[in-house]
């Protein structure tokens, strides 16, 4: 009965929480491929950063709207409904300021990975805590979830900075903008919307054998032609 009523509080805590910021359901249910695709390592986290700096130019230019987005290995998805020129323009933007070393355009309030990653963490810790301390009650439980609602959204972005998100996008390039279908969710377009793939070329890097100290580097020279010489 107890397990039952922490679940349900960290659930209906987590629900309150995503409808307060104006979070869709889409990027809720989104989640769980988002964070599998960080298992990827450094090309996820690259075009997340790119991703939520695509959505916070977007929100400079035309005002806070109704954009999610999901990093891929390949790139990331936006579902928005935009001129896909406009998106593709934007894109390329927030990667030029990121390359700029604009850090704080990698970071956007409303991630939903970061959100949910960052309640579990902070919730699972402070309730191990009160039943490592036998102190769980009603009344204990309630303040714990009303204290991790409160300071989700702030950590967020500490865990966004170290865990989600790459600044290193040296090189980088958005490649282009596809018209894909919605994402599924047992078979069924779930909410609705127009959704974007936006493709990103990473940066091209040349392998370089070591050389020890004192080794004779070859070095191609050319050789002039004896027309040339004459």
């Amino acid at each position: 009965m107890l397990i039952f009523m922490i679940l349900s509080g960290l659930f209906g805590a987590l629900a309150i929480l995503f409808f307060g910021l104006g979070q869709s359901v889409w990027s809720l249910v989104n989640v769980p491929r988002q964070i599998l695709n960080l298992v990827h390592g450094l090309a996820v986290r690259r075009n997340h950063a790119i991703e939520h700096a695509t959505v916070n130019v977007l929100e400079e230019r035309y005002g806070s709207q109704l954009l999610d987005g999901c990093a891929t290995p390949e790139g990331f998805r936006i579902r928005a409904a935009i001129d896909p020129v406009l998106l593709f323009d934007a894109a390329r933007e927030g990667l030029l300021r990121l390359q700029r070393g604009d850090r704080a355009l990698a970071i956007h309030r409303r991630c939903a990975t970061a959100l949910v990653l960052t309640y579990l963490t902070l919730g699972s810790s402070l309730i191990t805590l009160l039943l490592a301390t036998n102190a769980i009650s009603p009344f204990n439980l309630t303040l714990v979830l009303i204290m991790t609602v409160a300071a989700t959204p702030k950590v967020s972005r500490l865990f966004q900075r170290f865990l989600t998100t790459s600044m290193d996008v040296k090189g980088m390039s958005i490649g282009a903008v596809e018209l894909v279908q919605p994402t599924l969710v047992m078979g069924f377009a779930f909410a609705g919307g127009v959704e974007f793939a936006v493709r990103t070329k990473p940066a091209r890097r040349i392998f370089h054998s070591p050389l020890r100290y004192g080794e004779r580097v070859p070095v191609y020279i050319p050789v002039e032609s004896n027309d040339h010489r004459r």
